[in-house]
């Protein structure tokens, strides 16, 4: 669905599958059962919290972020994923991992396999996500192009998301390109998010200003 605030600050959200506790949310707690239905439920008004919003069905064709779970999903991907840093291909699969969660496009996990030979050195840093446990990162150098921190990957990754062991996923925003299906993506706004944003993914995003509180 795209809802569009019509209050003073105006946004859309756009979301396929629209739960009660989302609408809650962006409602301040406040969200009724819509009072308005047109054009035989493809358009419905809902209000609370000092805010009007009204809802629209999205393509079915694209997929939202906000029907994404929260903890994420992992699931397989034959699409064909390629990144590029100092003008040479350094990683290209067709048998990646897909992590999705809830207001983030997709994060791709690349096997190590499928990534070329002396791309990635270690790095100090570290991280921890409370659903796939402590993270590690790589420099990422190749050609004239060396980027700290560019990748990064779960050693032991925690219960339910081992699938994604043996994978290094990539920060768009800091290669040459990263491309799927040869669409260039649109890296994830925010510093620390590295998701991959494609035509078929409908936001909006956690990164972007304004949703800092997600």
């Amino acid at each position: 669905m795209t809802i569009r605030d019509v209050g003073a600050q105006s946004r859309i959200v756009d979301s396929v599958d629209l739960t009660a506790s989302m609408v809650r949310y962006m409602l301040g707690g406040a969200a009724r059962t819509p009072r308005r239905t047109l054009q035989s439920g493809l358009m419905l008004g809902l209000s609370g919290g000092g805010r009007r919003f009204w809802m629209r069905m999205a393509s079915p064709a694209r997929e939202s972020v906000w029907s994404y779970p929260r903890p994420p999903r992992v699931e397989e991907s034959a699409r064909l994923v390629r990144v590029v840093l100092g003008g040479q291909v350094i990683a290209e699969s067709t048998r990646t991992k897909r992590v999705l969660e809830s207001s983030h496009p997709p994060a791709y996990y690349i096997p190590i396999e499928d990534i070329r030979a002396g791309v990635l050195a270690p790095s100090e840093r570290t991280s921890f996500c409370e659903f796939k446990g402590g993270a590690r990162y790589h420099t990422v150098q190749a050609g004239n192009r060396v980027e700290q921190d560019a990748a990064w990957y779960y050693p032991q990754p925690s219960g339910g998301f081992e699938i994604i062991a043996n994978h290094v996923a990539f920060y768009p925003g800091r290669m040459d390109e990263c491309t799927v299906d040869g669409e260039v993506v649109r890296p994830q706004a925010g510093a620390f998010y590295g998701g991959w944003i494609t035509s078929d993914i409908e936001g909006p995003f956690k990164g972007e200003p304004g949703t800092a509180g997600w």
